[in-house]
């Protein structure tokens, strides 16, 4: 369940789009993700190399999936850039469920450069290290 707390100035964020999007994400539907972002957009998951193109982020999106059971975010805080309408932060944590049973958590901080209600450029900022740990006991 996402709680979405504003910090903002003039401008509102789309609360709905907002949960629309991490509601995506948690359903580890790669496709429907990659609709968020502009054909000629660009992702980047923590210091993995920064996908570019509709085709790389959804291939990239699939494989990250495929190593999970499930995902879960809790968006605990939205708010904009200071006098720049197209740049949106989101942070919170994501709870992943690996095959094992494992489950994990980590702290996220969430870049969105906006084109119109499209993502130009997502970034995910977050310290993987616990996750990738869990992997290695599998």
């Amino acid at each position: 369940m996402l709680n979405l707390k504003q910090h903002i100035g003039r401008t509102m964020i789309d609360q709905n789009w907002i949960k629309e999007l991490f509601s995506t994400i948690d359903s580890m539907d790669s496709p429907a993700f990659a609709k968020y972002i502009t054909q000629d957009g660009t992702f980047q998951w923590g210091a993995f190399p920064k996908m570019e193109g509709t085709e790389a982020i959804t291939q990239f999106v699939s494989g990250f999936f495929s190593m999970l059971t499930s995902l879960s975010h809790d968006v605990t805080n939205v708010w904009q850039a200071d006098g720049d309408p197209d740049t949106i932060f989101a942070g919170g944590n994501t709870l992943y469920t690996i095959p094992n049973g494992e489950k994990v958590t980590l702290s996220f901080l969430n870049l969105f450069r906006m084109e119109g209600k499209l993502i130009r450029e997502y970034t995910v900022f977050c310290d993987p290290t616990p996750l990738n740990e869990a992997f290695a006991k599998q």
